[in-house]
C-alpha cells in the first residue's frame, strides 16, 4: 500500500519500484488520532510526513482563534 501511496505522490513519482521499496524500508507509518497536534510551529524538526488516507489541517493556534491555513489530504 505504501508503495502505491509514495508512486502518485510527485516528490517520489520518477523512482523505480525497487527505490520505492528501499525509501518505504525506511519509513515509518503512524496513525495519528483527530484533534492531535504533531508538529508545532517554530520547533526544528526533521522528518518528512506523507498523507496515506484522511487529512490534515495546518493551523495557526491564536490566543483567541484559531485560523486554518490549509487542508491537506491523501498523498499531498
Amino acid at each position: 500500500m505504501a508503495e502505491n501511496a509514495l508512486s502518485k505522490c510527485p516528490l517520489f513519482a520518477g523512482l523505480t519500484p525497487e527505490e520505492l521499496t528501499l525509501v518505504v524500508g525506511k519509513a515509518r507509518q503512524y496513525s495519528v488520532p483527530e484533534n492531535h497536534i504533531f508538529l508545532n510551529m517554530g520547533v526544528p524538526n526533521e522528518s518528512l510526513f506523507i498523507i496515506l488516507s484522511g487529512s490534515v489541517c495546518i493551523e495557526r493556534l491564536g490566543t483567541e482563534t484559531d485560523i486554518e491555513l490549509r487542508k491537506l489530504r491523501s498523498g499531498e
